[in-house]
């Protein structure tokens, strides 16, 4: 028997496509560095978005007592905003990121699209009204997106074209 236990549960960070580089994201912060092949780095300006806070520094990290109190800090950390990877659309030279956080009836999502130009500067931002689901993974294809999401345990796409 275990008088004790630890875990460790940290997002990751990802390493997306980006032309002439790679762009490495984090699904919790808003902040996103691209690393071009000619050695250039390019990164997020300070946001200035009305839906998402610029980071505040963690003082101290969380550290779950039981197994009761991880699931309520997770819960508290749904209530934050929340980011899928970016997607680019080369042909209008535009990167778009979903961000997502846990709606106030702490059953549903309030779901967000923002858009920033190639040397990753927040243009435009849009809250998407309509979806209400926890969004998964997102795709660009001809100018609509297509978000996967579960429909009663039934794999679906939700599609939406650009807002902007």
């Amino acid at each position: 028997m275990f008088n004790s236990w630890t875990f460790f549960s940290s997002p990751p960070f990802e390493i997306n496509d980006f032309p002439d580089g790679i762009l490495i994201v984090h699904r919790g912060m808003p902040n996103m560095h691209a690393y071009l092949s000619n050695g250039d780095t390019v990164s997020t300006k300070p946001n200035s978005s009305k839906f998402f806070d610029d980071l505040v520094p963690v003082e101290e990290i969380f550290r779950a007592q039981n197994e009761t109190a991880e699931k309520e800090f997770k819960k508290e950390l749904e209530k934050q905003m929340n980011f899928l990877r970016p997607v680019v659309d080369e042909q209008k030279q535009m990167l778009y990121r979903l961000g997502y956080r846990l709606a106030s009836d702490g059953v549903s999502y309030d779901t967000y699209l923002f858009e920033y130009d190639m040397n990753l500067t927040l243009t435009q931002e849009v809250q998407l009204e309509r979806i209400k689901t926890k969004p998964q993974k997102m795709f660009l294809r001809d100018s609509t997106f297509y978000l996967a999401v579960s429909f009663d345990d039934e794999p679906g796409f939700l599609m939406f074209s650009n807002p902007f």
